[in-house]
């Protein structure tokens, strides 16, 4: 759960940004995206740990 949890209040984050009106292209909020980013890819990766599987399906595999 703290990846999932972690991924919730990075978004949160974002959101409270973007709420002030800081712009896209701020350093800032580019800052805030990747963090997010970040932290969705993590959570991403503890899930498909618990339910032992990959994505895409058959990483690794020859097409």
């Amino acid at each position: 759960m703290a990846p999932v949890n972690e991924a919730f209040w990075k978004v949160r984050a974002l959101r409270d940004l973007a709420a002030t009106g800081t712009a896209t292209d701020a350093p800032e909020f580019r800052a805030h995206v990747r963090d997010y980013l970040a932290a969705t890819e993590a959570a991403q990766a503890a899930m498909r740990e618990d339910l032992g599987t990959s994505w895409p399906q058959g990483a690794g595999r020859e097409p």
